[in-house]
């Protein structure tokens, strides 16, 4: 009888060890996603910035070169009747 038990001991043992383990990888995986979308939700607004700040140069260059009606047709419409 006290093999059984002792084997039903090990048994139970080795079963928490899985459950640990189990526990354990699964946890290392969400740190290692959060970590993931921690980096592509940086990564996403340093490229919006980027984007804008050159929205930005484009539209102060257009205003340059044309007169504000035009360029404000030319944003519109995407194309200016000739004046």
């Amino acid at each position: 009888m006290l093999t059984k038990d002792k084997a039903l001991h090990e048994l139970a043992l080795q079963r928490q060890k899985t459950i640990q383990n189990a526990t354990s990888i699964t946890g290392l995986l969400m740190l290692l996603l959060a970590i993931g979308l921690f980096n592509r939700y940086r990564y996403m607004r340093k490229k919006k910035k980027i984007i804008e700040n050159e929205k930005e140069k484009s539209e102060r260059l257009l205003l340059n070169i044309l007169p504000f009606e035009t360029a404000k047709e030319l944003k519109g419409k995407s194309s200016a009747t000739p004046k």
